[in-house]
Protein backbone atom coordinates (compact mmCIF):
# COMPACT_ATOMS: atom_id res chain seq x y z
CA UNK A 1 0.00 0.00 0.00
CA UNK A 2 1.32 3.64 -0.97
CA UNK A 3 0.18 6.29 0.93
CA UNK A 4 0.34 9.72 -0.14
CA UNK A 5 0.63 12.92 1.39
CA UNK A 6 -0.04 16.28 -0.86
CA UNK A 7 1.49 19.35 1.45
CA UNK A 8 -0.13 22.41 0.68
CA UNK A 9 2.47 25.14 -1.25
CA UNK A 10 3.97 27.31 1.16
CA UNK A 11 1.85 30.49 2.08
CA UNK A 12 -0.93 29.22 0.02
CA UNK A 13 -3.23 29.49 3.51
CA UNK A 14 -1.84 32.95 4.42
CA UNK A 15 -4.34 35.38 5.44
CA UNK A 16 -4.25 38.74 4.21
CA UNK A 17 -2.39 40.72 7.06
CA UNK A 18 -2.48 44.92 7.32
CA UNK A 19 -0.15 46.97 9.54
CA UNK A 20 0.22 51.00 9.73
CA UNK A 21 3.63 53.04 10.38
CA UNK A 22 4.02 54.49 13.07
CA UNK A 23 1.26 53.12 15.68
CA UNK A 24 1.62 55.26 18.37
CA UNK A 25 3.04 58.98 18.30
CA UNK A 26 2.33 62.57 19.83
CA UNK A 27 1.38 65.50 18.33
CA UNK A 28 0.81 68.74 19.41
CA UNK A 29 -2.38 70.22 18.22
CA UNK A 30 -2.48 71.10 14.45
CA UNK A 31 0.86 69.28 13.99
CA UNK A 32 1.41 66.88 10.91
CA UNK A 33 2.32 62.89 11.27
CA UNK A 34 2.55 60.90 7.40
CA UNK A 35 1.39 57.76 8.48
CA UNK A 36 1.62 54.23 5.99
CA UNK A 37 0.14 51.23 5.52
CA UNK A 38 1.19 48.10 4.20
CA UNK A 39 -0.84 45.13 2.97
CA UNK A 40 0.97 41.19 2.60
CA UNK A 41 -1.15 38.55 0.93
CA UNK A 42 -3.39 40.36 -1.18
CA UNK A 43 -3.42 42.10 -4.66
CA UNK A 44 -4.66 44.96 -4.37
CA UNK A 45 -2.82 46.86 -1.38
CA UNK A 46 -4.54 50.45 -1.84
CA UNK A 47 -5.90 51.66 1.34
CA UNK A 48 -8.61 54.13 2.79
CA UNK A 49 -7.74 56.21 5.58
CA UNK A 50 -10.21 57.93 8.54
CA UNK A 51 -9.61 59.55 12.14
CA UNK A 52 -11.96 59.73 14.90
CA UNK A 53 -10.53 63.83 14.77
CA UNK A 54 -8.25 65.83 13.38
CA UNK A 55 -8.05 65.51 9.18
CA UNK A 56 -6.20 62.68 7.38
CA UNK A 57 -5.84 63.06 3.53
CA UNK A 58 -6.14 60.32 1.19
CA UNK A 59 -2.40 60.10 1.01
CA UNK A 60 -2.10 59.23 4.86
CA UNK A 61 -1.20 62.83 5.93
CA UNK A 62 -2.88 63.42 9.19
CA UNK A 63 -2.91 66.67 11.21
CA UNK A 64 -3.97 66.69 14.42
CA UNK A 65 -7.58 68.71 15.96
CA UNK A 66 -7.21 71.85 18.04
CA UNK A 67 -7.40 71.08 21.79
CA UNK A 68 -7.27 72.18 24.97
CA UNK A 69 -6.99 68.95 26.47
CA UNK A 70 -5.00 65.93 26.32
CA UNK A 71 -6.75 63.65 23.45
CA UNK A 72 -6.63 60.64 22.56
CA UNK A 73 -7.34 60.08 18.40
CA UNK A 74 -7.53 56.77 16.56
CA UNK A 75 -6.10 56.88 12.71
CA UNK A 76 -7.46 53.89 11.06
CA UNK A 77 -6.76 52.31 7.33
CA UNK A 78 -9.22 50.46 5.60
CA UNK A 79 -8.37 47.86 2.73
CA UNK A 80 -10.07 49.39 -0.49
CA UNK A 81 -11.37 46.58 -1.61
CA UNK A 82 -11.40 43.94 1.78
CA UNK A 83 -13.36 46.18 4.17
CA UNK A 84 -12.41 43.52 6.30
CA UNK A 85 -8.66 44.52 6.40
CA UNK A 86 -7.96 47.09 9.28
CA UNK A 87 -4.91 48.68 11.22
CA UNK A 88 -5.17 51.48 13.67
CA UNK A 89 -2.54 53.53 15.37
CA UNK A 90 -3.16 56.51 18.17
CA UNK A 91 -2.26 59.77 18.05
CA UNK A 92 -2.07 61.53 21.74
CA UNK A 93 -2.21 65.14 21.16
CA UNK A 94 -1.42 67.81 23.33
CA UNK A 95 -2.71 71.20 23.71
CA UNK A 96 -0.10 73.58 22.80
CA UNK A 97 2.03 76.04 25.48
CA UNK A 98 0.68 79.06 26.01
CA UNK A 99 0.87 81.75 23.59
CA UNK A 100 3.92 84.19 24.64
CA UNK A 101 5.38 87.37 22.83
CA UNK A 102 9.26 86.63 22.89
CA UNK A 103 10.07 90.09 21.80
CA UNK A 104 11.58 92.03 24.58
CA UNK A 105 13.02 95.16 23.18
CA UNK A 106 12.89 97.25 19.54
CA UNK A 107 15.95 98.77 17.90
CA UNK A 108 16.09 102.42 17.83
CA UNK A 109 14.94 104.22 14.97
CA UNK A 110 16.11 107.01 12.90
CA UNK A 111 13.87 109.57 11.66
CA UNK A 112 14.12 109.59 7.46
CA UNK A 113 15.86 105.93 7.52
CA UNK A 114 13.79 103.30 6.66
CA UNK A 115 13.28 101.12 9.82
CA UNK A 116 12.82 97.56 9.75
CA UNK A 117 12.07 95.32 13.21
CA UNK A 118 10.04 91.59 13.88
CA UNK A 119 7.90 90.92 16.53
CA UNK A 120 7.93 87.40 17.58
CA UNK A 121 6.01 84.75 19.77
CA UNK A 122 5.57 81.15 20.90
CA UNK A 123 2.97 78.74 21.92
CA UNK A 124 -0.62 78.85 20.94
CA UNK A 125 -1.73 77.66 17.34
CA UNK A 126 -0.11 79.47 13.83
CA UNK A 127 -1.36 81.44 12.27
CA UNK A 128 -1.22 84.61 14.30
CA UNK A 129 -2.30 88.15 13.48
CA UNK A 130 -1.07 91.22 15.31
CA UNK A 131 -1.93 94.38 16.45
CA UNK A 132 -1.43 97.21 18.82
CA UNK A 133 -3.58 97.09 22.06
CA UNK A 134 -2.32 100.36 22.66
CA UNK A 135 -0.39 102.67 21.78
CA UNK A 136 0.60 104.24 18.47
CA UNK A 137 3.71 104.01 16.15
CA UNK A 138 5.03 107.02 14.68
CA UNK A 139 3.42 108.29 11.28
CA UNK A 140 5.38 106.53 8.40
CA UNK A 141 5.81 103.33 10.70
CA UNK A 142 2.99 100.39 10.00
CA UNK A 143 2.54 97.10 12.03
CA UNK A 144 2.16 94.25 9.32
CA UNK A 145 -1.04 91.99 11.04
CA UNK A 146 -0.04 88.77 8.82
CA UNK A 147 3.66 88.99 9.52
CA UNK A 148 4.29 90.88 12.95
CA UNK A 149 7.09 93.42 10.94
CA UNK A 150 7.37 97.21 11.75
CA UNK A 151 8.53 98.77 8.47
CA UNK A 152 8.77 102.42 7.31
CA UNK A 153 10.03 105.60 7.29
CA UNK A 154 9.31 108.51 9.78
CA UNK A 155 10.51 111.77 9.95
CA UNK A 156 9.11 112.92 13.48
CA UNK A 157 12.16 111.73 16.34
CA UNK A 158 10.88 110.72 19.53
CA UNK A 159 9.94 107.88 22.39
CA UNK A 160 6.34 106.04 21.08
CA UNK A 161 5.21 104.06 23.97
CA UNK A 162 2.87 100.64 22.55
CA UNK A 163 1.49 97.63 24.14
CA UNK A 164 1.69 94.88 21.05
CA UNK A 165 -0.85 92.13 20.98
CA UNK A 166 -0.95 88.54 19.27
CA UNK A 167 -3.57 86.56 18.82
CA UNK A 168 -3.88 82.96 17.43
CA UNK A 169 -6.27 80.83 15.65
CA UNK A 170 -7.87 79.53 18.70
CA UNK A 171 -8.25 83.28 19.77
CA UNK A 172 -6.13 83.14 22.75
CA UNK A 173 -4.00 86.58 22.73
CA UNK A 174 -1.28 87.88 24.67
CA UNK A 175 0.17 91.29 24.99
CA UNK A 176 3.65 92.97 25.32
CA UNK A 177 4.40 96.53 26.07
CA UNK A 178 7.17 97.90 24.03
CA UNK A 179 8.92 101.35 23.16
CA UNK A 180 9.67 102.43 20.23
CA UNK A 181 12.88 104.88 20.41
CA UNK A 182 13.37 107.56 17.07
CA UNK A 183 16.41 109.91 16.97
CA UNK A 184 15.61 113.17 15.32
CA UNK A 185 17.46 113.53 12.54
CA UNK A 186 17.41 112.90 8.20
CA UNK A 187 19.08 111.09 5.88
CA UNK A 188 20.12 114.15 5.00
CA UNK A 189 22.38 114.99 8.06
CA UNK A 190 24.65 112.21 6.71
CA UNK A 191 27.22 112.71 3.87
CA UNK A 192 29.68 109.94 3.62
CA UNK A 193 30.63 106.50 2.10
CA UNK A 194 26.90 105.08 0.75
CA UNK A 195 25.74 102.50 3.26
CA UNK A 196 25.85 99.07 1.77
CA UNK A 197 21.99 96.64 2.36
CA UNK A 198 22.01 95.86 5.78
CA UNK A 199 20.11 92.39 4.93
CA UNK A 200 21.19 90.07 2.05
CA UNK A 201 18.53 87.53 1.22
CA UNK A 202 19.85 83.54 1.12
CA UNK A 203 18.96 81.21 -1.98
CA UNK A 204 20.56 78.57 -1.78
CA UNK A 205 18.09 75.32 -2.16
CA UNK A 206 19.52 74.19 0.96
CA UNK A 207 17.99 77.44 2.55
CA UNK A 208 14.55 76.78 1.04
CA UNK A 209 13.78 72.80 2.21
CA UNK A 210 10.33 71.47 1.34
CA UNK A 211 10.41 67.64 3.08
CA UNK A 212 6.73 67.36 2.35
CA UNK A 213 4.74 65.78 -0.76
CA UNK A 214 4.92 66.19 -4.03
CA UNK A 215 2.10 67.13 -5.97
CA UNK A 216 2.15 65.62 -9.66
CA UNK A 217 0.28 68.68 -11.97
CA UNK A 218 -0.23 67.51 -16.33
CA UNK A 219 -3.93 70.64 -16.42
CA UNK A 220 -4.27 74.38 -15.77
CA UNK A 221 -7.08 72.88 -13.68
CA UNK A 222 -4.66 70.78 -11.83
CA UNK A 223 -2.65 73.54 -10.94
CA UNK A 224 -4.77 75.93 -9.15
CA UNK A 225 -6.07 72.92 -7.45
CA UNK A 226 -2.63 71.71 -6.30
CA UNK A 227 -1.72 75.49 -5.10
CA UNK A 228 -5.12 75.83 -3.27
CA UNK A 229 -4.69 72.56 -1.52
CA UNK A 230 -0.90 71.76 -0.94
CA UNK A 231 0.29 72.30 2.65
CA UNK A 232 3.79 74.11 3.24
CA UNK A 233 6.65 72.02 2.50
CA UNK A 234 5.15 70.52 -0.76
CA UNK A 235 6.02 70.80 -3.96
CA UNK A 236 3.96 70.80 -7.05
CA UNK A 237 5.78 69.63 -10.13
CA UNK A 238 4.43 70.37 -13.37
CA UNK A 239 4.74 67.95 -16.52
CA UNK A 240 7.90 69.22 -18.52
CA UNK A 241 7.05 70.53 -21.78
CA UNK A 242 3.38 70.90 -21.04
CA UNK A 243 1.20 74.61 -21.52
CA UNK A 244 -0.84 75.34 -18.71
CA UNK A 245 -3.01 78.84 -19.44
CA UNK A 246 -4.71 80.39 -16.74
CA UNK A 247 -4.23 83.39 -14.26
CA UNK A 248 -2.86 81.23 -11.10
CA UNK A 249 -3.39 82.19 -7.63
CA UNK A 250 -0.71 81.69 -5.17
CA UNK A 251 -2.74 81.94 -1.98
CA UNK A 252 -1.37 82.98 1.42
CA UNK A 253 -0.22 80.11 3.80
CA UNK A 254 1.22 79.99 7.42
CA UNK A 255 4.54 78.35 5.92
CA UNK A 256 8.18 79.03 7.44
CA UNK A 257 11.45 78.93 6.74
CA UNK A 258 11.66 75.21 7.30
CA UNK A 259 8.56 73.97 4.91
CA UNK A 260 8.21 76.12 1.42
CA UNK A 261 6.29 75.18 -1.20
CA UNK A 262 7.97 74.75 -4.61
CA UNK A 263 6.66 75.10 -8.11
CA UNK A 264 8.75 73.71 -10.56
CA UNK A 265 9.09 71.81 -13.73
CA UNK A 266 8.97 68.05 -12.94
CA UNK A 267 12.21 67.23 -15.16
CA UNK A 268 15.14 65.92 -13.50
CA UNK A 269 17.64 68.42 -11.86
CA UNK A 270 20.38 67.17 -14.37
CA UNK A 271 18.38 68.21 -17.15
CA UNK A 272 18.27 72.05 -15.58
CA UNK A 273 21.55 74.50 -15.06
CA UNK A 274 23.42 73.54 -12.22
CA UNK A 275 21.98 75.64 -8.76
CA UNK A 276 23.29 79.01 -9.90
CA UNK A 277 23.85 79.06 -13.22
CA UNK A 278 21.85 80.88 -15.67
CA UNK A 279 19.50 79.52 -17.80
CA UNK A 280 18.09 80.53 -21.18
CA UNK A 281 15.95 79.36 -23.86
CA UNK A 282 17.72 76.86 -24.78
CA UNK A 283 15.40 74.72 -21.76
CA UNK A 284 12.22 75.60 -23.83
CA UNK A 285 13.59 74.62 -26.93
CA UNK A 286 14.37 77.57 -28.07
CA UNK A 287 18.12 77.70 -29.31
CA UNK A 288 17.91 81.96 -30.57
CA UNK A 289 16.06 84.74 -30.62
CA UNK A 290 16.89 87.27 -33.61
CA UNK A 291 18.82 90.16 -32.24
CA UNK A 292 20.05 88.39 -28.92
CA UNK A 293 23.44 86.88 -28.06
CA UNK A 294 23.70 83.74 -28.90
CA UNK A 295 22.69 81.24 -26.56
CA UNK A 296 25.26 78.36 -27.46
CA UNK A 297 22.95 75.42 -26.49
CA UNK A 298 24.05 72.38 -25.45
CA UNK A 299 20.55 70.94 -26.10
CA UNK A 300 16.93 72.48 -27.19
CA UNK A 301 14.91 69.50 -25.32
CA UNK A 302 12.34 71.50 -23.64
CA UNK A 303 12.74 70.77 -19.88
CA UNK A 304 10.45 73.64 -19.14
CA UNK A 305 7.24 73.89 -18.09
CA UNK A 306 4.78 76.98 -19.22
CA UNK A 307 2.32 79.14 -17.82
CA UNK A 308 0.67 81.33 -20.27
CA UNK A 309 -1.36 84.45 -20.02
CA UNK A 310 -4.44 84.12 -22.07
CA UNK A 311 -6.07 87.36 -21.70
CA UNK A 312 -5.63 91.44 -20.50
CA UNK A 313 -4.60 92.03 -17.25
CA UNK A 314 -1.73 90.52 -15.17
CA UNK A 315 -0.83 87.34 -14.90
CA UNK A 316 -0.18 84.25 -15.20
CA UNK A 317 1.28 84.20 -11.63
CA UNK A 318 -0.29 86.24 -9.21
CA UNK A 319 0.82 86.40 -5.51
CA UNK A 320 -2.29 86.78 -2.88
CA UNK A 321 -1.72 89.23 -0.48
CA UNK A 322 0.09 87.53 2.37
CA UNK A 323 1.43 84.54 0.17
CA UNK A 324 5.08 83.45 1.45
CA UNK A 325 7.64 81.15 1.41
CA UNK A 326 6.60 80.04 -2.97
CA UNK A 327 10.18 78.91 -5.00
CA UNK A 328 9.70 78.56 -8.08
CA UNK A 329 11.99 76.88 -10.70
CA UNK A 330 12.31 75.99 -14.42
CA UNK A 331 9.04 77.54 -15.67
CA UNK A 332 8.50 79.34 -18.71
CA UNK A 333 6.16 82.39 -18.01
CA UNK A 334 4.55 84.41 -20.83
CA UNK A 335 1.35 85.23 -22.92
CA UNK A 336 -0.65 85.06 -25.88
CA UNK A 337 0.16 87.42 -28.83
CA UNK A 338 -2.94 89.43 -29.77
CA UNK A 339 -4.88 89.77 -26.53
CA UNK A 340 -4.23 93.47 -25.76
CA UNK A 341 -1.31 94.69 -23.05
CA UNK A 342 -0.49 92.36 -20.20
CA UNK A 343 0.59 95.00 -17.35
CA UNK A 344 2.45 92.22 -15.41
CA UNK A 345 3.74 88.40 -15.57
CA UNK A 346 4.24 88.09 -12.25
CA UNK A 347 2.46 90.52 -9.85
CA UNK A 348 1.07 90.88 -6.01
CA UNK A 349 -2.42 91.69 -5.20
CA UNK A 350 -2.49 95.04 -2.50
CA UNK A 351 -3.14 94.36 0.82
CA UNK A 352 -1.03 92.26 3.12
CA UNK A 353 2.63 92.40 1.61
CA UNK A 354 3.94 89.05 0.34
CA UNK A 355 6.98 87.92 1.48
CA UNK A 356 9.80 85.24 0.74
CA UNK A 357 9.41 84.53 -2.87
CA UNK A 358 12.05 83.21 -4.96
CA UNK A 359 12.07 83.38 -9.11
CA UNK A 360 14.97 80.42 -9.87
CA UNK A 361 15.99 79.89 -13.43
CA UNK A 362 12.78 80.90 -15.16
CA UNK A 363 12.29 82.45 -18.69
CA UNK A 364 9.82 84.89 -18.68
CA UNK A 365 8.78 86.33 -21.91
CA UNK A 366 6.40 88.89 -23.59
CA UNK A 367 5.87 88.39 -27.70
CA UNK A 368 8.15 90.27 -30.06
CA UNK A 369 4.98 93.02 -30.67
CA UNK A 370 2.54 92.97 -28.12
CA UNK A 371 2.81 95.42 -25.50
CA UNK A 372 3.83 93.53 -22.11
CA UNK A 373 4.36 96.16 -19.90
CA UNK A 374 6.50 94.16 -16.55
CA UNK A 375 8.21 90.86 -16.11
CA UNK A 376 7.85 91.02 -12.46
CA UNK A 377 6.01 93.36 -10.58
CA UNK A 378 7.45 93.45 -7.35
CA UNK A 379 4.75 95.30 -5.39
CA UNK A 380 4.20 95.38 -1.61
CA UNK A 381 6.70 92.64 -1.05
CA UNK A 382 9.64 91.76 1.47
CA UNK A 383 12.48 89.37 0.93
CA UNK A 384 11.81 88.89 -3.10
CA UNK A 385 14.42 87.16 -4.99
CA UNK A 386 15.10 86.91 -8.61
CA UNK A 387 17.72 84.67 -10.08
CA UNK A 388 19.66 82.92 -12.46
CA UNK A 389 16.53 84.27 -14.61
CA UNK A 390 15.97 85.30 -18.37
CA UNK A 391 13.79 87.61 -19.39
CA UNK A 392 12.91 89.24 -22.95
CA UNK A 393 10.62 91.17 -25.15
CA UNK A 394 8.84 93.62 -22.13
CA UNK A 395 8.35 96.79 -24.56
CA UNK A 396 5.47 99.49 -24.55
CA UNK A 397 5.02 101.12 -28.33
CA UNK A 398 5.42 104.76 -28.95
CA UNK A 399 2.55 107.03 -30.33
CA UNK A 400 -0.36 104.14 -30.60
CA UNK A 401 0.79 102.40 -27.25
CA UNK A 402 -1.07 101.85 -24.22
CA UNK A 403 1.48 101.83 -22.17
CA UNK A 404 4.79 104.11 -21.93
CA UNK A 405 7.34 102.41 -19.47
CA UNK A 406 8.11 98.88 -19.65
CA UNK A 407 10.64 96.81 -17.10
CA UNK A 408 11.74 93.33 -16.74
CA UNK A 409 11.22 94.27 -12.66
CA UNK A 410 9.54 97.31 -10.86
CA UNK A 411 9.50 97.89 -7.17
CA UNK A 412 9.56 100.88 -5.16
CA UNK A 413 5.41 102.44 -4.83
CA UNK A 414 2.77 101.30 -2.87
CA UNK A 415 1.94 102.00 0.88
CA UNK A 416 3.53 98.25 2.28
CA UNK A 417 7.02 97.39 3.12
CA UNK A 418 9.35 96.91 0.34
CA UNK A 419 12.96 94.99 0.31
CA UNK A 420 15.32 93.67 0.59
CA UNK A 421 15.36 91.95 -2.55
CA UNK A 422 17.82 90.05 -4.35
CA UNK A 423 18.21 90.57 -8.30
CA UNK A 424 21.47 87.99 -9.36
CA UNK A 425 22.80 86.99 -12.58
CA UNK A 426 19.63 87.49 -14.52
CA UNK A 427 19.20 88.50 -18.16
CA UNK A 428 17.25 91.64 -18.51
CA UNK A 429 15.53 93.02 -21.33
CA UNK A 430 13.39 95.60 -21.43
CA UNK A 431 12.24 98.89 -23.47
CA UNK A 432 12.15 101.34 -20.70
CA UNK A 433 14.38 100.52 -18.44
CA UNK A 434 15.88 97.07 -17.36
CA UNK A 435 15.72 97.74 -13.75
CA UNK A 436 12.86 100.65 -12.02
CA UNK A 437 12.06 101.34 -8.43
CA UNK A 438 10.02 103.99 -7.84
CA UNK A 439 7.62 106.27 -10.83
CA UNK A 440 4.65 106.43 -8.87
CA UNK A 441 2.94 106.93 -5.41
CA UNK A 442 4.58 105.60 -2.24
CA UNK A 443 4.69 106.14 1.46
CA UNK A 444 7.86 103.83 1.79
CA UNK A 445 10.86 103.39 0.61
CA UNK A 446 12.54 100.39 -0.29
CA UNK A 447 15.50 98.89 0.81
CA UNK A 448 18.48 96.84 1.25
CA UNK A 449 18.48 96.10 -2.60
CA UNK A 450 21.32 93.26 -3.84
CA UNK A 451 21.47 94.03 -7.81
CA UNK A 452 24.67 91.99 -9.12
CA UNK A 453 25.90 90.08 -12.48
CA UNK A 454 23.01 90.95 -14.55
CA UNK A 455 23.08 91.13 -18.06
CA UNK A 456 20.60 94.21 -18.81
CA UNK A 457 20.65 94.72 -22.62
CA UNK A 458 18.18 96.09 -25.47
CA UNK A 459 18.20 94.22 -29.20
CA UNK A 460 19.26 97.03 -31.97
CA UNK A 461 16.42 95.53 -33.89
CA UNK A 462 14.30 97.43 -31.90
CA UNK A 463 16.06 100.73 -33.60
CA UNK A 464 14.40 102.32 -37.08
CA UNK A 465 16.13 101.66 -39.71
CA UNK A 466 18.14 98.82 -38.37
CA UNK A 467 18.33 95.36 -40.53
CA UNK A 468 15.97 92.90 -39.07
CA UNK A 469 14.07 96.07 -37.27
CA UNK A 470 10.87 95.04 -35.23
CA UNK A 471 8.56 97.41 -33.45
CA UNK A 472 4.55 97.31 -32.57
CA UNK A 473 2.26 95.34 -35.36
CA UNK A 474 1.57 98.58 -36.67
CA UNK A 475 5.69 99.52 -37.29
CA UNK A 476 5.90 102.36 -34.50
CA UNK A 477 9.15 101.83 -32.61
CA UNK A 478 9.13 101.02 -28.24
CA UNK A 479 10.03 103.46 -26.31
CA UNK A 480 13.56 103.65 -25.54
CA UNK A 481 14.63 104.94 -22.44
CA UNK A 482 17.77 103.86 -19.84
CA UNK A 483 19.15 100.72 -18.42
CA UNK A 484 18.99 101.26 -14.83
CA UNK A 485 16.88 103.84 -12.58
CA UNK A 486 16.17 104.68 -9.48
CA UNK A 487 13.49 107.10 -8.24
CA UNK A 488 12.63 105.74 -4.72
CA UNK A 489 15.17 103.73 -3.07
CA UNK A 490 17.84 103.21 -0.41
CA UNK A 491 20.81 101.28 0.45
CA UNK A 492 21.39 100.07 -3.10
CA UNK A 493 24.15 97.62 -4.25
CA UNK A 494 24.81 97.45 -8.08
CA UNK A 495 27.62 95.25 -8.97
CA UNK A 496 29.11 93.58 -11.90
CA UNK A 497 26.59 94.14 -14.21
CA UNK A 498 26.50 94.45 -17.75
CA UNK A 499 24.82 97.44 -19.55
CA UNK A 500 24.67 97.39 -23.30
CA UNK A 501 22.64 99.08 -25.96
CA UNK A 502 20.53 102.20 -24.74
CA UNK A 503 20.02 105.09 -27.13
CA UNK A 504 16.81 106.90 -25.95
CA UNK A 505 15.34 109.28 -28.61
CA UNK A 506 11.60 109.90 -26.65
CA UNK A 507 11.76 111.18 -23.47
CA UNK A 508 14.63 110.80 -22.24
CA UNK A 509 18.74 110.36 -23.80
CA UNK A 510 19.33 106.59 -22.93
CA UNK A 511 21.24 106.62 -19.72
CA UNK A 512 22.97 103.44 -18.24
CA UNK A 513 22.19 104.65 -14.91
CA UNK A 514 19.81 107.27 -14.03
CA UNK A 515 19.51 108.37 -9.97
CA UNK A 516 16.98 110.76 -10.02
CA UNK A 517 14.51 111.07 -6.67
CA UNK A 518 11.23 112.46 -7.98
CA UNK A 519 7.64 112.96 -6.33
CA UNK A 520 5.95 111.57 -9.16
CA UNK A 521 2.79 113.43 -10.05
CA UNK A 522 3.09 115.03 -5.85
CA UNK A 523 2.24 111.40 -5.01
CA UNK A 524 5.22 110.07 -3.54
CA UNK A 525 6.85 113.22 -0.89
CA UNK A 526 9.04 110.82 1.18
CA UNK A 527 10.80 109.67 -2.30
CA UNK A 528 14.43 109.53 -2.21
CA UNK A 529 17.41 108.05 -3.61
CA UNK A 530 20.12 107.21 -0.56
CA UNK A 531 23.00 104.95 0.06
CA UNK A 532 23.41 103.55 -3.62
CA UNK A 533 27.05 101.52 -4.38
CA UNK A 534 27.83 101.14 -7.87
CA UNK A 535 31.20 99.61 -8.53
CA UNK A 536 32.47 96.86 -11.34
CA UNK A 537 29.69 97.72 -13.75
CA UNK A 538 30.17 97.51 -17.46
CA UNK A 539 28.39 100.15 -19.72
CA UNK A 540 28.26 100.48 -23.48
Amino acid sequence: MVHIVVAAACGSNQQPRMTISPSITTLVAQGVQQFSASITGASNTAVNWSATAGTISSSGKFTAPLVSNSTQVTVTATGATDHSLTATATVNVTPPPPLAITTSGLPEANAGMPYSASLSATGGTSPYRWSLASGALPAGIQLQASTGILAGTTAVGGSYALTAKVTDLSGNTSTHALTLSVAAGSASDFDGPAELPRTYIQTAMANTPAPGSTITVNSAAGLQSALNSASCGDTIALQQGATFAGRFTFPAKSCDDNHWIVVRTNADDSTLPAEGSRVTPCYAGVSSLPGRPAFNCASTTNVMAKLVMAQVGSGPIVFAAGANHYRLIGLEVTRLSGIGIVYALSSIVTGDMANNIILDRVWMHGTAQDETMRGVALGGGTYISVVDSFFTDFHCVSRTGTCTDAQAIHGGVGDNPMGPYKIVDNFLEASGQSILFGGGAATLTPADIEIRRNHMFKPLTWMLGQAGYVGGTDGSPFIVKNHFELKNAQRVLLDSNIMENSWGGFSQVGFGILLTPKNQGGACSICQVADVTVRYNFIS
